[in-house]
C-alpha cells in the first residue's frame, strides 16, 4: 500500500471540509493504517507535510505546533489514535479561522 497517497487524501480531507463527518472518515483512514503497523509518527509527520503543501501560509505556523505538541504526548501515551485524531481536529479549527 502506498501510505503517501492515504497522507494527501487525509491531508485534503482536513483541508477541504472541517466537518464532523469527514473527522469520522479521516479517523477511519487513520485506524486502518494504525491496524497495518504504520508508526503513529509516520502518520503524523506524512499528514503534516501535506498539510503544508496544500495550505497558506498563514496557517503553517500554528499547524507545525500542534503537530510538535501531539508528537511529544505520543511518547507518554498507548493510545496513538485518540492523539492523531486531536490532531486532525486542531489542524481543521485553525484552517476553519477558530485558533
Amino acid at each position: 500500500m502506498d501510505f503517501d497517497s492515504k497522507y494527501i487524501e487525509i491531508s485534503q480531507k482536513i483541508a477541504s471540509g472541517q466537518t464532523i463527518a469527514s473527522l469520522t472518515e479521516i479517523r477511519s483512514s487513520v485506524s486502518h493504517l494504525i491496524s497495518i503497523c504504520v508508526p503513529p509518527e509516520d502518520i503524523i509527520e506524512g499528514i503534516l507535510y501535506h498539510l503544508l503543501l496544500l495550505l497558506p501560509t498563514k496557517n503553517l505556523n500554528l499547524i507545525a505546533l500542534a503537530a510538535s505538541d501531539i508528537m511529544a504526548r505520543l511518547d507518554s501515551s498507548s493510545k496513538a489514535i485518540f492523539h492523531i485524531e486531536a490532531f486532525v481536529a486542531k489542524s481543521m479549527s485553525i484552517i476553519a479561522g477558530k485558533i
